[in-house]
């Protein structure tokens, strides 16, 4: 169900920023520093201490951000017909990751 989300998402992206393109709408570019900065937070912190909103320059909390981005390409999600597939990315916020179920796991059999 996971991957099946994020696949979703994945397609909802790339059409929206084809419709962009498409609009002859640009997107932000930001500097490769600030970019490995969120990488190197989601790979440390996975979901749990937030991500550096690069637009306002502050970290915020992650399901914020995956409102925002819902919100940008609930358009996208409709016209593909996968919104439940990506609204049901707000699951994986509640029970958490794989990661995070192994990781709790390890500590009972401790």
């Amino acid at each position: 169900d996971d991957a099946v989300a994020l696949a979703a998402l994945l397609v909802c992206i790339l059409r929206m920023l084809y419709r962009l393109r498409c609009n002859n709408q640009r997107w932000r570019i930001y500097t490769p520093m600030l970019i490995r900065e969120n990488r190197w937070r989601a790979m440390r912190y996975s979901f749990d201490e937030g991500l550096i909103d690069l637009a306002k320059g502050a970290v915020v909390p992650f399901d914020e951000l995956l409102d925002e981005l819902l919100s940008l390409v609930a358009e996208d999600a409709e016209a593909l017909g996968c919104t439940e597939e990506v609204n049901s990315l707000h699951h994986i916020l509640q029970r958490g990751t794989s990661a995070h179920r192994q990781l709790k796991k390890y500590e009972l059999e401790r």
